[in-house]
């Protein structure tokens, strides 16, 4: 934000004292030789653009010395405007702002997105993720470099460069049409900041926070995350199973993509059935004749998580079933049996 003001500041300095200099050089050729507006602002413009192509008539003593020290003033005013401008048109600047103001613009027309705050090496890897599963998201961090080395030429993501415990920066992403926010700042203090100011302006957000000591969980927690992740925690319980659970792992590494099988976990809920299979249960549905998908777990309101929920099994409102199989027949059973769209 202040950078930008400053690209502002300086284009309106650099045409601000072009216009001054303008003005001062009319009034001057008005007083000094009695120049009409016209031929004024002429005498004035042939000078600051170092053109030099001629009086308008012969000028006085006092004319010529007027104008001697407005050609030095100008001198070093019109290289300045220069310099200013090509840096614009040239250097990327003009690009750069044109950009943001578009981004600005698209990001007010996103809903239903994910925030994710902090662009460190869980930020990064959170985005990845996103985008992978195509899921709408609008990235702020501090630090436009970080940014720009992050996406390269990748004109297509979504950005707000500040700070994300500032409502103004969290309001310019969206934040209260956003469905999700992960604070993955680096700095505990700074993550439960967000978080206060977050869950304050969408009071309906699901707020997912990292944190990076464990006296940090119950601060974020109190201030209004619904999940906290503390990543060194998690890589240390996955260190160890690999020494002594490595199959399990394996197999986990399946889900994140990283095996040569492909496997997809999909959570639906009751309201993203078709209404010709709402109120049917698994047998009914008959989901083996189209896709091989199992069901592994289905999130009762009343009975909580039942894990390989039997055929016999109905949902209903306000429930969730999770499936796992390929990404293929995960597709062909959200394009029967749901309204979505093909998997992300």
């Amino acid at each position: 934000m202040t950078k930008d003001r400053n690209r502002f500041k300086q284009l309106f300095w650099a045409f601000g004292s072009l216009v001054v200099s303008l003005v001062v050089g009319t009034v001057g050729y008005e007083i000094l030789e009695g120049y009409g507006l016209v031929d004024s602002m002429y005498m004035s413009a042939m000078i600051i653009s170092t053109v030099g192509f001629g009086e308008v008539h012969e000028l006085s003593r006092a004319g010529k010395i007027f104008s001697i020290i407005y050609f030095l003033l100008n001198i070093s005013l019109f290289a300045y405007v220069v310099a200013v401008l090509s840096k614009y048109l040239y250097g990327g600047e003009l690009k750069d702002i044109f950009t943001k103001y578009m981004l600005g613009r698209q990001v007010d027309k996103l809903k239903n997105h994910v925030i994710v705050c902090g662009l460190g090496r869980n930020g990064y890897r959170a985005v990845m993720e996103l985008k992978k599963e195509r899921v709408p998201f609008v990235v702020i961090d501090d630090n436009y470099e970080v940014i720009k080395n992050a996406f390269g030429e990748d004109t297509s993501e979504y950005y707000v460069v500040g700070d994300a415990t500032d409502e103004r920066i969290l309001k310019k992403a969206g934040i209260e049409k956003a469905e999700a926010l992960m604070a993955c700042i680096p700095k505990d203090s700074t993550n439960v900041f967000v978080t206060l100011t977050a869950r304050e302006l969408n009071p309906k957000l699901k707020i997912i926070a990292r944190s990076i000591s464990n006296t940090a969980e119950s601060k974020l927690l109190t201030a209004g995350a619904d999940y906290v992740v503390n990543p060194d925690e998690i890589g240390g319980n996955y260190m160890a199973m690999l020494v002594h659970k490595p199959e399990i792992i394996e197999f986990l590494n399946l889900l994140t993509g990283d095996g040569e099988v492909k496997l997809k976990l999909e959570e639906y809920s009751y309201n993203d059935y078709k209404e010709e299979y709402k109120g049917k249960s698994i047998y009914e549905m008959d989901v083996k004749d189209t896709c091989r998908v199992n069901f592994v777990c289905y999130k009762s309101k009343t009975e909580g998580y039942i894990f390989n929920p039997n055929s016999a099994t109905v949902m209903k409102e306000s429930d969730f079933m999770i499936i796992l199989g390929t990404p293929e027949d995960v597709n062909a059973f959200k394009k029967k049996f749901t309204t979505l769209s093909s998997i992300r």
